[in-house]
């Protein structure tokens, strides 16, 4: 019997057809994918850099900068501003004071507590964990300008050495309160610390003086007593202006030269205060 031929057409075949399209379809996908991945991934990135930014600021800010005013060299302070040989403009616009610091430099080697040479720093330092907070309102800042031996802490017991030392205490005037009316609070607020510190100590601590006065042409108040019975800056000036509540501080060595003396008094008499 011969075979039954079927011609090739009449085969029932099966073949696997390919869609391209499908293939195409999955390479997209994939692409796409990795195209959100990239972008996930540049998201990530730039919120990283921008809290490291946020941190690294906080830090700064928050880091007490001296900037010695000896020389040209040492001066990195924005906010010092070479004039002219004798002084150095420490010039904080932010919170309108300005002040002529001496470049005056003294060497002392026969001081029994630290020889050295003694030269003027000016920085701003944030005192929120002192009484600073608890003598007035809304406190901001303290600048200050004293002379130090090498640019540093006088290392000895206040007062030694040949130091003369100056701060700048402020705080936001909320409310506009005048003169005589901060001073009446800031007083008040004083006399109570120091009437705690008498009760600790158990020895008597006398109201701090409080007197109207002029001084950088404007009217002051001049206060003495500042320190109680303990070692320290005793002395100083409230100065209001519709702004800002400053009270200057200040320790002037009187054991120290005259010219040493004159440079102190001319870095206090340059004061300026913005109203």
């Amino acid at each position: 019997m011969e075979e039954d031929i079927k011609p090739i057409s009449d085969i029932n075949t099966q073949v696997e057809e390919v869609n391209p399209t499908s293939n195409i379809s999955q390479t997209e996908v994939v692409n796409s994918y990795k195209k959100k991945n990239r972008v996930l991934l540049i998201i990530i990135i730039v919120l990283l850099l921008s809290i490291l930014g946020m941190v690294a600021n906080y830090i700064i800010t928050r880091t007490p900068v001296i900037a010695p005013v000896e020389s040209d060299e040492n001066i990195s302070e924005d906010n010092l501003e070479e004039e002219n040989s004798e002084y150095t403009v420490f010039d904080m616009e932010e919170y309108k004071f300005s002040a002529k610091v001496p470049t005056y430099t003294l060497i002392d080697e026969e001081d029994e507590d630290f020889s050295g040479k003694y030269f003027w720093v000016a920085g701003e330092f944030d005192y929120f964990d002192s009484e600073m907070i608890d003598w007035y309102n809304d406190y901001l800042i303290t600048l200050e300008m004293n002379f130090y031996p090498n640019g540093e802490g006088p290392g000895c017991h206040f007062p030694c050495g040949q130091i003369h030392v100056f701060s700048v205490h402020i705080w936001v005037n909320t409310g506009e309160k005048n003169l005589s009316e901060v001073n009446d609070v800031l007083t008040s607020n004083i006399n109570s610390m120091l009437s705690g510190w008498s009760e600790m100590d158990e020895t008597p601590i006398s109201d701090i003086d409080s007197v109207q006065a002029t001084m950088w042409d404007r009217d002051v108040y001049k206060l003495s007593g500042l320190a109680g019975n303990m070692d320290g800056v005793d002395e100083g000036y409230l100065v209001v202006t519709p702004e800002f509540v400053y009270l200057v501080e200040y320790f002037i060595n009187p054991d120290t030269n005259e010219e040493s003396i004159n440079a102190a008094n001319s870095l206090l008499n340059s004061f300026e205060f913005g109203d």
